[in-house]
């Protein structure tokens, strides 16, 4: 069952994840899947509960700062070492081996890619290499397919306004795709919490979906 995104979410998205900065690091399965898009709405939706406390980090030196709406370091941003939870872009690096950010200690790791039969394959083949990674789908229909390891509603359906250069816009998203993101984000922080904490719920009594 996917996560809620009434005022249950809000207060997940606020909840105390300790004293060390929680980490979700976005990566795709391929180039042009979304990525850096979604880190941006990751983090628009976490800081929004937690103005001040949330950073960005762009390992591909791209416009992840640009689709943010922001610069780091800048108002409403957090500076990275007085964070507490840094929204991190990885790229194209999901299937990638060794040392990446989505492989660091500690992190909650979401690999973006495309709602079609490849692109489920890729995401199969990344989770195999990311145990406990939360698989995000972007589908241009908003057709929920049947798949093992993307939860239902854990997708992030088009939105002309997402194509748009330069900062994402909320306000200009439709319904659905403000509702996914904000699913998404709260799953990120569901799952950061449960880690640290060792529960098997959160102080919302809500588990990891998968």
């Amino acid at each position: 069952m996917a996560r809620e995104t009434g005022p249950g979410a809000q207060d997940w998205l606020a909840a105390d994840l300790g004293t060390r900065t929680t980490r979700v690091v976005v990566a795709g399965v391929a180039g042009g899947v979304g990525a850096t898009t979604l880190a941006a709405l990751v983090a628009r939706a976490v800081a929004q509960a937690r103005p001040g406390r949330v950073t960005l980090v762009d390992h591909t030196g791209g416009t992840l700062a640009e689709r943010a709406g922001a610069a780091p370091g800048g108002q409403g941003w957090a500076a990275p070492g007085q964070a507490q939870v840094s929204v991190e872009c990885a790229g194209a690096t999901a299937l990638l081996p060794g040392e990446t950010p989505t492989r660091a200690a500690g992190v909650v790791p979401l690999v973006v890619a495309p709602w079609h039969p490849d692109g489920l394959r890729l995401a199969d083949r990344a989770a195999a290499g990311l145990p406990g990674a939360l698989l995000v789908a972007v589908d241009a229909a908003w057709v929920q397919r049947p798949s093992r390891r993307v939860p239902d509603r854990l997708g992030l359906p088009y939105d002309v306004a997402l194509t748009a250069p330069g900062a994402v816009r909320d306000d200009v998203l439709n319904a659905r795709a403000r509702d996914a993101v904000l699913a998404i984000a709260v799953e990120a922080l569901v799952r950061a919490h449960t880690a640290g904490s060792g529960a098997a719920g959160g102080p919302l009594g809500l588990r990891p979906i998968g």
